[in-house]
């Protein structure tokens, strides 16, 4: 009978364990409040009350978001929908920068999709046009004085990023090129 009873301890305590590692895992990107947690955690900020978040936008599985921090950095963090409907963390991209800047991010489960971003915090900027491979171009207006997160719809074109040529060309709002990359 002690040994029928310390086996089925053994098994109680080992569903005890596996259930609460389960549960235990941290989903990121649910709610704002979670997006800014994992903002966080990345050494890369100093301030970590500064961070303002853009936009959550949600293309498919993936969310993307747009962050300011640190009052001179410009980020990215995405996530993917997970079988359970949770959002976790799949990548997060820190530049400096004030004004905007732009990223090339990685879409979905694929690790050959990817699609250029634009986060810009609404000031002079407010017209990109994007053109990849000499061949298509894509025009995306930035509202003004407001923080965005600007995807660009067309996929880049699948495979290695040194193989793609993206031309982009940023405008003020008198559709003056302030600059060109």
């Amino acid at each position: 009978m002690n040994k029928k009873f310390l086996k089925i301890l053994v098994v109680i305590f080992i569903l005890f364990i596996f259930c609460f590692l389960y549960n235990a895992r941290e989903i990121y990107g649910n709610n704002r409040d979670l997006i800014i947690s994992s903002i966080k955690k990345s050494k890369l900020i100093d301030d970590k009350n500064s961070i303002k978040i853009t936009d959550i936008i949600d293309i498919e599985d993936a969310r993307f978001i747009g962050f300011f921090c640190d009052n001179s950095k410009i980020g990215v963090i995405t996530f993917l929908k997970n079988h359970e409907g949770n959002y976790e963390k799949v990548d997060m991209d820190i530049k400096n920068g004030t004004i905007m800047e732009e990223f090339v991010i990685r879409y979905g489960n694929d690790i050959n999709k990817y699609k250029y971003v634009v986060v810009s915090n609404g000031d002079k900027l407010s017209r990109i046009d994007l053109t990849i491979n000499n061949k298509y171009t894509e025009s995306k207006y930035i509202p003004i004085n407001k923080y965005s997160i600007n995807i660009f719809s067309m996929n880049l074109p699948e495979g290695d990023l040194k193989s793609i040529n993206l031309e982009s060309n940023f405008f003020d709002s008198s559709g003056n090129i302030i600059f060109a990359q």
